[in-house]
C-alpha cells in the first residue's frame, strides 16, 4: 500500500553503520525525549508535566504498552550519517531532517499497535543493518504491521507512514535498523510528487 510505506533505494556501508552503532551510548526508549510535545499539547489541548516518553506514558489518560527498544541517538555531522541525510536530500528535497537514530529491538520483544507522535511525526525512512563482511546479523522474519492495513517484512530500506497504527510482531532476531525522521512530510505527499 503506497500510503503506508514506500521502497527507498539508497546503498549504505553496513559495517561502517553498525560501528557507529556500537560506538554510542545505548538508551532505554522510554527514557529518551519526546520531540513534539509543544504540537501535541496544542493539537489534542492536554498538558503533559515531563518531556520523556515514559512521562508521557504516565500521564495520558489512557493504558499504552511498555516498549523496550534500545534507542541510540545519532550525530547529523558524522560523515557516515551526513553521507545518508545528503542522499535523502538529493532524492527528496523538501525533506527536513528530524531524529536520527538507532533502533534495537530484542528478539521476542514484539511491538504493539501504536502511532509514533508526538516521539517523532510523520515519514520514518528505516534502514535495516544485518553486516556485510565484519559484522552478520541475522535477518529476522518481524512482520510490521498496520491496523486496518498490510503487513511487511522490512529487509531494505522503506519509508512507512508513523502517524497510522502499526507495530511489530514475531520478532525472532534481534533486529537493529537506523531511523530517519521526515517531520515535514506525510508519505502521501512523498509518494505523489518524487514517486508517481
Amino acid at each position: 500500500m503506497k500510503n503506508e510505506l514506500i521502497h527507498f533505494n539508497i546503498s549504505v556501508n553496513q559495517d561502517k553503520l553498525i560501528d557507529y552503532f556500537y560506538s554510542l551510548i545505548q538508551e532505554d526508549i522510554n527514557e529518551t525525549k519526546v520531540t513534539h510535545k509543544q504540537e501535541f499539547e496544542k493539537n489534542y489541548n492536554y498538558q503533559i508535566s515531563g518531556v520523556t516518553v515514559k512521562d508521557f506514558k504516565k500521564e495520558l489518560p489512557f493504558d499504552t504498552h511498555i516498549r523496550k527498544d534500545l534507542v541510540s541517538r545519532c550525530d547529523v555531522d558524522h560523515p557516515i550519517i551526513l553521507d545518508v541525510v545528503n542522499h535523502i536530500k538529493k532524492k527528496i528535497p523538501e525533506a527536513e531532517i528530524g531524529l536520527i537514530a538507532f533502533f534495537m529491538q530484542k528478539k521476542g520483544e514484539d511491538v504493539q499497535l501504536h502511532r509514533d507522535f508526538p516521539y517523532r511525526k510523520n515519514s520514518l525512512l528505516m534502514i535495516p543493518l544485518f553486516g556485510e563482511e565484519k559484522y552478520y546479523i541475522p535477518k529476522s522474519n518481524a512482520i510490521t504491521y498496520y491496523k486496518d492495513g498490510g503487513e511487511y517484512q522490512i529487509l531494505t530500506p522503506v519509508i512507512i507512514d508513523i502517524m497510522k497504527l502499526h507495530g511489530v510482531k514475531n520478532i525472532d532476531q534481534d533486529r537493529l535498523m537506523l531511523h530517519i525522521e521526515i517531520p515535514n512530510l506525510t508519505i502521501k505527499e512523498i509518494n505523489e510528487k518524487y514517486y508517481d
